[in-house]
């Protein structure tokens, strides 16, 4: 699908035609549960989601239709692969709670969605996780405020509420040269006008 334009890819990407009614655009499944496979391997690779396609459990683990969401987003962003939440902090927290643990260390934009800001301010210290807000569109701040422990760059570009800008390249530089990845919150960009891993992150 990568070879399309992205015009058609917003249109057509992690889609294909029913195999059973040979429908052309997905349905939305509003079901909660799965029919379970029988005891056995193929039941275990349901249950701790292994595997390419692991079988549908239960809705909040996965559903045809999330899966479809999934591999459309994954495409307009030019990603492996995508993981979609029930909300935005939801995906803000997962991803900082994948990279982060205790001692720690973070470095992120001081400018950013309010409930970022107070994940970022109020709640990461708790388990241990240390943060340095830094004006993120001046490169030499960030590098100046890594660490030997930083373990994630964090930016929101542009940012909420002001709308400022940073250089995702320069700054994904910075990061690796410091063995941290750069994680991009590019809400209001979307990837019609900004796709932050072709730039590095």
């Amino acid at each position: 699908m990568s070879e399309y334009r992205f015009d058609t890819q917003a249109v057509h990407a992690g889609q294909e035609p029913d195999p059973t009614t040979g429908s052309v655009t997905p349905p939305i499944h509003m079901t909660t549960t799965f029919k379970l496979p029988e005891p056995g391997p193929r039941l275990l690779d349901a249950l701790f989601l292994r595997g390419e396609q692991p079988p549908h459990v239960y809705t909040r683990w996965s559903n045809p239709s999330l899966r479809t969401l999934e591999e459309k987003m994954a495409a307009l962003e030019g990603a492996e692969a995508g993981v979609a939440f029930a909300s935005g902090m939801a995906a803000v927290s997962g991803v900082l709670f994948t990279f982060l643990g205790s001692g720690d260390h973070l470095v992120a934009s001081d400018v950013c969605y309010a409930g970022t800001v107070e994940l970022l301010g109020l709640h990461l210290g708790r388990y241990g996780i240390d943060v340095s807000l830094v004006d993120t569109s001046d490169a030499d701040a960030v590098r100046r405020a890594l660490r030997p422990n930083t373990k994630l760059v964090y930016i929101e570009t542009p940012a909420n509420p002001i709308l400022r800008l940073t250089d995702i390249a320069a700054l994904a530089d910075v990061a690796h040269e410091a063995g941290a990845p750069l994680v991009v919150d590019s809400t209001f960009a979307t990837p019609v006008l900004q796709r932050p891993l072709a730039l590095g992150a």
